[in-house]
């Protein structure tokens, strides 16, 4: 079961153009600090790094023919040994941060480079078989680092950019835009792509962030020598997992005369800790007696 946040939902709307064979995504999700319980308000350099990760997922995810569960984790040896985000294809979205000490913004980049890995793990539960990717990673940006993966996965032309920022109460939004040829077309023309690059350019964080500019009007605006066609608009949710029913499976796992011990370890409290979601369930005597009845 998934407890889904319907009060700061996201979004990520598809388009085409009718007479260029390119496919686009534009992907808005306000205010991702709240929703990741292990990021907190004023960590705007590692807030930005899981806005790249958490729009990459998106469009990864419904880049997928079938299906899919799209991981992206980032493991190093600095003070950021894991950032991992999550996304189905439903568009529930998960993320999460672990630190080690405090990190100076400026030490972001530095920390991305320790021997860091990316990896994409793609998930189709159980209907088909699951893989797992290692990337090299960038030292320009996160999303550089996808746009090298969907180029080499998908041997197609594709550009992505994602915007962050951060307001005064310190919450980072985020934004992003893909566009990538379409398959089995005739190839998009150098001079086309040339300027769907320099259109992406042009554009700045006020636009893409979550505002008062719809997405249509956006993209009329922005491409506006082209024909586009904009389709439905995908919404996205960040899920908060209910965690106690699935801690209960852990300790049944474990047997009831571990439990016992554990118990008289904790003095009679035994408490279990998410740490994709920070939330804490507590388990007493009683509870043990009930799993186990």
């Amino acid at each position: 079961m998934e407890k889904i946040d319907k009060t700061l939902n996201g979004s990520m709307r598809p388009f085409i153009f009718e007479h260029i064979p390119v496919r686009g995504r534009l992907l808005r999700i306000p205010n991702i600090t709240d929703q990741i319980n292990s990021l907190e308000t004023g960590e705007d350099a590692i807030a930005s790094l899981l806005a790249e990760m958490l729009a990459a997922s998106v469009v990864l995810a419904f880049d997928m023919k079938d299906k899919a569960n799209i991981t992206l984790q980032i493991t190093s040896q600095g003070k950021l040994p894991v950032l991992l985000t999550k996304c189905n294809y439903k568009g529930v979205l998960r993320s999460f941060v672990k630190k080690e000490g405090v990190i100076d913004p400026k030490e972001i980049a530095l920390e991305q480079e320790k021997e860091s890995i990316f990896t994409v793990t793609v998930d189709y539960g159980r209907d088909k078989e699951s893989y797992q990717s290692i990337v090299p990673i960038s030292t320009k940006s996160i999303s550089h680092t996808v746009e090298n993966y969907f180029q080499q996965s998908s041997q197609l032309p594709t550009l992505f950019k994602v915007f962050s920022q951060t307001n005064e109460g310190g919450k980072t939004s985020c934004g992003a835009i893909l566009l990538q040829a379409i398959p089995n077309k005739e190839p998009v023309s150098d001079d086309d792509w040339k300027r769907m690059e320099l259109l992406l350019s042009t554009l700045r964080n006020e636009e893409v962030i979550p505002g008062d500019i719809k997405e249509i009007d956006l993209l009329s605006r922005l491409f506006a020598e082209d024909d586009v066609r904009v389709f439905h608009k995908q919404s996205l949710t960040f899920a908060a997992d209910t965690n106690r029913a699935r801690m209960v499976e852990a300790l049944k796992s474990i047997g009831i005369e571990e439990c016992k011990t554990l118990l008289e370890e904790e003095n009679g409290v035994l408490q279990m800790k998410d740490e994709y979601t920070g939330q804490t369930e507590t388990f007493t005597a009683a509870d043990i007696t009930e799993i186990f009845k």
